[in-house]
């Protein structure tokens, strides 16, 4: 996905370039958790300020 975008919010055009749409076509649902948790919030986070800002949020609610 980021090879063809400059940044994560500008994939998703239509319901055929979503991201989950994407993910779904690569692999099952249940890999999403694994490689999630293999590259991590933080990585994802400084590539996608939009996730890093909702984590941020969820953390201050603890």
């Amino acid at each position: 996905m980021q090879q063809t975008d400059p940044i994560p919010e500008q994939i998703n055009h239509s319901p055929d370039t979503a991201p989950s749409t994407r993910i779904l076509r690569v692999c099952k649902v249940l890999d999403g958790y694994h490689i999630a948790k293999m590259i991590g919030l933080e990585r994802m986070g400084q590539q996608c300020r939009h996730l890093e800002q909702y984590v941020h949020q969820m953390e201050c609610l603890r």
